[in-house]
């Protein structure tokens, strides 16, 4: 073929429509004319969509199906909202879409019709219940989770929404410091849309069982994506045609009487800062390995030394090349080149990533995290074996605590010649910080509870509005299962590595109050937390 033939024909217009993606092509992006479609977030809104506005075959009998299909609309609602409060809301976001609710509406419908057959009227206790909580919440919606966690919360939400007592001309929907929300008393779709549409504008995170608070972790969030966003897309090379004075002044001195580039000048002064933190770190050595090689806490700081040792190395390295290459001393090669480019734009480089950290956390916080967990470690490396068992540490610093959980349950299976299967952890929280037993357990500090509070003895609702709080010292017991008895009082409650809770280190029992709900526990997103900011 001939080259004109390769050239676009200029009112040649490509139509593209797509979801908001992280995959999408910068380039494709910058060369169109964007319109974007955002649906509007809230319950309400979400309703007016899905239940008011949307389509559906109009079927009048009995007459009790209608209340059902606004019940798997609110259903649909609740689980749609809570992924804007993710990782609080859901532990992730979970790809579900209308087409889930039109799926949940055939089944109801497919049920309605067999128990009811054609009558106009049925008993709401004759309906199948137990059919409708499975399919919805394990099928479903169910389908699309993989968090143990959030699949325990969204089956007891659905047993909860799904009883005959939807029935009662007082059921909640929902609680919240501003009252209530009661299902309608009719039966009848423009009873139900009436309803939806005198719905208050303003919204409450209770009314997804949510702490009232949560709204600021959500705003917290997207102004930290928003500035970490601008700074991506900002050209770090890219000279200002003309540097104002408080530009100038900003820069370190010996940049600007060097007259090195802008650039150099804006990374001189961290890169020195990160520099200095990192080079009063000592290499870690094991220091009573001696004769303790076969024990397990051992083989696990055997892992986590080297690793530390190694990437302290290689920070150093790196930081003192680039401050090198600022200064014009050192010529730069990709790998600079790419150093350079991710630490303008506040970016973790990936070979430095050894270890889970919190996603979205900058240069700074994670050099500065990092050096505190060399500390750690450095002291943890100082302590004989037996010393684990009666002086407290911070084990959310270790670079993998879920090894370490692993290796203190090897120990005490060790120690007490008991199988592995046959011993489960307990977390005992309240214990004085120097303890000294015969159980073998481990002492540990630094847990935080998010969604409630620990008081008396227990877990309770926090009476102020507030989302988390640090545990007193805990002691972690491991214990055979014939030989604990587990209280009925207590629940499973998951301890995540991070706030992003991504990773399940593991799941603990905790006793709870009993006068609250069952629900309220998981709809709230109780859980534990090794490290926090």
């Amino acid at each position: 073929s001939t080259q004109s033939t390769w050239e676009s024909n200029p009112a040649f217009r490509m139509f593209v429509t797509a979801e908001i993606h992280p995959a999408l092509p910068a380039n494709l992006i910058s060369r169109s004319l964007l319109l974007v479609f955002e649906q509007p977030p809230g319950v309400k809104s979400t309703l007016l969509r899905t239940y008011v506005a949307g389509d559906r075959a109009k079927l009048e009998k009995p007459a009790e199906r209608e209340r059902l299909h606004f019940m798997a609309a609110w259903l649909h609602a609740w689980v749609q909202e809570r992924m804007n409060y993710t990782p609080l809301g859901w532990s992730k976001r979970y790809e579900m879409n209308e087409a889930d609710l039109r799926w949940a509406i055939q089944i109801i419908n497919r049920w309605v019709d067999a128990t009811s057959k054609g009558r106009d009227h049925i008993d709401p206790a004759s309906l199948p219940w137990a059919a409708l909580q499975t399919l919805l919440g394990v099928c479903v919606y169910g389908s699309r989770i993989d968090n143990t966690f959030d699949q325990t919360l969204l089956e007891t939400f659905v047993r909860k929404l799904f009883q005959p007592k939807a029935y009662d001309l007082d059921f909640k929907l929902c609680t919240s410091s501003d009252g209530s929300l009661v299902l309608p008393e009719g039966h009848t779709f423009p009873d139900f849309s009436a309803w939806v549409s005198k719905l208050p504008v303003t919204e409450s995170p209770e009314w997804l069982g949510l702490p009232a608070t949560s709204h600021e972790m959500v705003l917290s969030r997207e102004g930290q994506s928003t500035l970490r966003k601008l700074v991506t897309i900002q050209d770090l090379f890219e000279e200002p045609v003309a540097e104002d004075t408080q530009t100038r002044d900003s820069k370190p001195k010996e940049a600007v009487e060097s007259g090195m580039p802008a650039w150099a000048g804006r990374l001189l002064g961290p890169l020195k800062e990160w520099s200095d933190l990192l080079r009063e770190k000592q290499e870690i050595r094991l220091k009573h390995l001696g004769g303790n090689e076969g024990n397990p806490l051992m083989r696990c700081l055997q892992r986590e030394v080297p690793l530390i040792n190694k990437l302290l190395q290689e920070l150093r390295q790196d930081l003192s090349d680039l401050i090198e290459v600022c200064h014009g001393q050192l010529r730069s090669t990709n790998r600079h080149r790419t150093l350079i480019q991710c630490l303008a734009k506040d970016v973790i480089p990936s070979w430095w990533l050894k270890f889970a950290c919190l996603p979205g956390i900058t240069v700074g916080a994670w050099i500065a995290d990092f050096a505190r967990r060399a500390a750690r470690i450095q002291d943890l490396a100082e302590r004989p074996p037996s010393d684990f068992h009666s002086s407290p540490f911070h084990f959310g610093w270790l670079l993998f605590p879920d090894a370490f959980i692993t290796a203190t349950r090897q120990s005490v299976a060790r120690m007490f010649s008991w199988s592995l299967e046959s011993v489960e952890m307990t977390l005992v929280v309240g214990v004085e910080e120097h303890t000294s037993t015969q159980d073998a357990g481990v002492n540990i500090v630094g847990l935080v509870v998010q969604g409630a509070v620990y008081s008396n003895g227990r877990m309770e609702l926090p009476k102020r509005n507030q989302l988390s709080e640090e545990l007193p010292p805990c002691r972690i017991v491991w214990k055979q299962k014939s030989s604990s008895q587990r209280a009925t009082s207590s629940k499973l409650f998951p301890l995540y590595l991070n706030a992003a809770r991504s990773v399940v280190l593991c799941q603990v029992h905790l006793e709870v109050d009993t006068q609250v709900p069952d629900h309220v526990w998981y709809e709230r997103g109780v859980c534990l937390l090794a490290w926090s900011e």
